[in-house]
C-alpha cells in the first residue's frame, strides 16, 4: 500500500494543474487498511505521506477499506463513489470534502501532466 501511495505522491507533484485545488489550507485524507492508517496531507505543490496523525491535524476525509479496493482507487481503476456503492469502502467527511477528494483522486490518476 505504501508503494502505491508513493507513486500517487509522485504523480501529484507532476500534476501542476491540480495544485490550485489546495492553495487555501492543508487537505488531509486518511486511508485505513485493516489496522494501518495512511494519512496524506496536500497543500499547494506539496503532498506528504505522514507517519501518523496528531490531534492538531484536521482530517477532511477518512476512507476505510480493504487493500485491493484502495489500490484500485489510488491507481484510478475505480472511482470513489462506485467503490462506496459496492460497499468496498466507507467514506467519512463533509459532502464538499468528499467531492473534492473524489475529484482529486480521479484527476491525479488520469492526468498526463
Amino acid at each position: 500500500m505504501k508503494q502505491v501511495l508513493e507513486f500517487f505522491q509522485r504523480r501529484y507533484k507532476d500534476s501542476h494543474h491540480l495544485h490550485t485545488l489546495f492553495k487555501e489550507r492543508p487537505f488531509t485524507i486518511v486511508f485505513e487498511v485493516e489496522t494501518e492508517l495512511y494519512p496524506v496531507t496536500i497543500q499547494a505543490e506539496t503532498i506528504q505521506l505522514l507517519r501518523h496523525t496528531s490531534e492538531d491535524v484536521k482530517i477532511d476525509v477518512f476512507i476505510q477499506g480493504k487493500e485491493g479496493a484502495l489500490r484500485k482507487l489510488l491507481q484510478g481503476e475505480e472511482r470513489l463513489q462506485y467503490l462506496k456503492k459496492l460497499d468496498e469502502i466507507t467514506v467519512q467527511g463533509t459532502y464538499t470534502s468528499v467531492l473534492k477528494a473524489e475529484t482529486f483522486l480521479y484527476l491525479n490518476c488520469t492526468s498526463s501532466s
